[in-house]
């Protein structure tokens, strides 16, 4: 891998972020309503409190000398103060965003492990009942949405007396892993299927190349592609889904403290939550654009 092309990649992803820090920033002050609303319907506070507050946070300043201050202090590790909580966003989101993480990996790390073995299998022998019953595992879970699914597990825990395991991390795991593997299993399964009927892998047994050699050298490979990629935009879902998961199994992540912020108009609350989310889903795609490049020379010769 060059210099050159790692500089560039890096480089579009900086940018990329730059643009998503400006639309997380003006998604929260050009929306109606402001935190200090609320105040204006308690007849005990006088209206100059409630400018002196505003004055005082940067509320009603010109959008451009709020970003420029608000983006020299996040390049710092500053992302402002929760008007709700009065502490530094930063303090709040922290331990919230090590248990998304924290989901977010197991899910991961369930789905792929289940998904791409049956696929793999499933592509060894398509058509018979192992192939069938991943292609019928995958359509149910791809038709049950993630919200009734979890609802599903907590009606089951809550009647045989599962208390424990509704309260452990992996009833969310299992609901996020559940809507990641029909999409994974089907990738793997086109992908080994493809690869294994390919031309040059046909010509490689011809030529008396059989076992591990043809897996290591030919196979994986061909099939490696397409999942690297899908496994870079699956970090942006999974973090997407563990928000809803997150809010309907209460558990204490970023989910439910980005609603509450956005009922609240936490500003900066809000915007680092989606500025967040944004930088997962870029480092996913960017990671997996690394990994493509040291795998396949052919992607260093493409400019991003």
């Amino acid at each position: 891998m060059t210099l050159r092309w790692f500089t560039r990649r890096a480089g579009h992803a900086l940018l990329l972020l730059f643009c998503v820090s400006i639309l997380s920033f003006l998604f929260g002050r050009l929306a109606p309503g402001k935190f200090f609303d609320d105040l204006r319907l308690n007849p005990q506070i006088q209206p100059e409190t409630i400018v002196r507050l505003e004055h005082r946070y940067g509320i009603g300043q010109p959008l451009a000398t709020t970003y420029s201050a608000w983006l020299l202090s996040a390049v710092r590790g500053d992302f402002g103060n929760s008007l709700a909580y009065q502490r530094p966003v930063t303090e709040i989101l922290l331990p919230r965003a090590v248990s998304t993480l924290q989901l977010t990996g197991l899910s991961f790390a369930l789905a792929w492990l289940l998904a791409v073995p049956l696929g793999l299998l499933a592509a060894l022998s398509p058509g018979r009942a192992l192939a069938w019953l991943g292609s019928g595992v995958s359509a149910v879970f791809a038709a049950i949405p993630e919200l009734l699914f979890a609802l599903l597990l907590l009606y089951v825990a809550f009647r045989f007396g599962h208390a424990a395991w509704m309260q452990s991390i992996w009833l969310p795991v299992t609901v996020l892993a559940a809507g990641s593997f029909p999409v994974v299993y089907r990738h793997a399964f086109a992908s080994f299927q493809a690869a294994l009927g390919s031309t040059f892998t046909r010509a490689a047994r011809g030529q008396g190349i059989h076992g591990l050699r043809l897996w290591l050298w030919f196979v994986l490979p061909a099939a490696a592609n397409p999942l690297i990629t899908l496994a870079g935009l699956s970090v942006g879902a999974l973090v997407g889904g563990s928000l809803i998961v997150e809010t309907v199994l209460g558990r204490p992540g970023i989910g439910p403290l980005f609603l509450e912020a956005i009922s609240s108009r936490d500003l900066d609350i809000v915007t680092g939550v989606m500025l967040l989310s944004a930088t997962l889903l870029i480092a996913g795609n960017l990671a997996a654009d690394i990994i493509l490049a040291l795998c396949d020379p052919r992607v260093r010769s493409v400019e991003p």
